[in-house]
């Protein structure tokens, strides 16, 4: 398992966002799956996220904790020391089995600029709370740039494209 974690951990080229039109009044969503932020324990933090054309100026951002051993009560996104809000629109759900992993994911509306905080930010940090205690994974900091920061600079791309 440690040597699974340990590959997810070393790349940093993220995922690509996926784009779906709906048929009718031809409103698009862009969404990109949870990527892993640059841990250094078993249990690792991700990102992810969802934005939707019917509200532009805001997006779901999804919090995501690997080898999870609760749900994610809550989330703290602080971008260059500031605390960015985040208000949860999902309830808190026990971790779901992923292969060898455990996954507890659990999304948070905030605007679309936050996440442009994230990119433009020199020092982003992401701590997940749940019922035992905490993790805090660096986003980005200084050279250290996560799998999570580029799949999220990718969707900020895909939304101003769009």
């Amino acid at each position: 398992m440690t040597v699974v974690l340990l590959s997810a951990c070393a790349t940093v080229d993220g995922v690509t966002p996926q784009t779906h039109t709906r048929r009718h009044d031809k409103p698009r969503t862009i969404s990109v799956d949870p990527e892993i932020n640059a841990c250094t324990q078993p249990r690792c933090t991700g990102l992810g996220a969802l934005w939707d054309s019917e509200d532009p100026a805001n997006a779901v951002l999804v919090v995501e904790l690997l080898n999870s051993g609760g749900g994610i009560a809550e989330a703290e996104l602080r971008v260059d020391g500031k605390t960015m809000p985040m208000a949860p629109i999902t309830a808190a759900a026990e971790p779901k089995a992923a292969g060898s992993l455990s996954r507890a994911r659990r999304s948070f509306k905030i605007s679309l600029a936050t996440i442009r905080s994230i990119i433009l930010g020199k020092e982003v940090r992401l701590k997940v709370q749940t019922s035992d205690d905490a993790v805090e994974d660096v986003v980005v900091s200084g050279s250290t740039y996560s799998n999570a920061y580029h799949s999220l600079g990718r969707f900020l791309r895909t939304v101003d494209e769009s």
